[in-house]
């Protein structure tokens, strides 16, 4: 069974920000001067931007924009790294905004041509710190999940099943002529 078009395109959204905002956010890290002020600029906006389309895709899942579980120990897996996935898609960015909330450097949390308002945290050296550290070290959990996502997708369709690349806009369904 496949997805309406509107999760598909939502999915691949999200993938696209999510692969652009940690290539810029390596970029930052390692720029210097204004391509790094300009880089962690850019960074800051694309999260924000992946929050609102999570939210999204959130509300769109309550409303009724998922497929029914599959069943046994690989539905429940499936079902809890897809939860795993939905709490640190929200927590990524959530943290990289209390980051630049809390950051001691007069520079304002981008959200493209505006600014965002800070989060009402303390301020400093060390509260950046530790912000910055909580979004590592989400972004690590993130990227480990995500990695066990695609390798489960992956399996699933080689093992002869759908997987989750036909209901996700990728490839035929089993059976299917082209």
């Amino acid at each position: 069974m496949r997805f309406p078009l509107g999760v598909i395109v939502l999915h691949w959204l999200t993938a696209a920000l999510m692969a652009a905002t940690a290539g810029v956010g390596l970029w930052a890290a390692n720029a210097s001067g204004l391509d790094r002020l300009t880089a962690f600029q850019l960074h800051k906006s694309l999260g924000l931007t992946l929050l609102l389309i999570v939210a999204v895709r959130l509300i769109n899942r309550m409303a009724g924009g998922r497929r029914p579980p599959h069943a046994g120990w690989r539905g429940r897996l499936a079902g809890a790294a897809q939860t795993g996935l939905y709490v640190l898609m929200v927590a990524a960015p959530i943290t990289g905004w209390a980051a630049a909330s809390a950051s001691p450097l007069p520079f304002p949390v981008a959200f493209w041509k505006w600014e965002a308002p800070r989060l009402p945290l303390d301020v400093g050296q060390a509260a950046y710190d530790r912000a910055a550290d909580l979004h590592l070290g989400v972004l690590i959990a993130l990227a480990i999940l995500l990695s066990l996502h695609l390798a489960g997708a992956l399996a699933a369709r080689l093992s002869g099943g759908p997987g989750a690349l036909f209901p996700m806009g990728l490839g035929r369904a089993p059976g299917r002529k082209p």
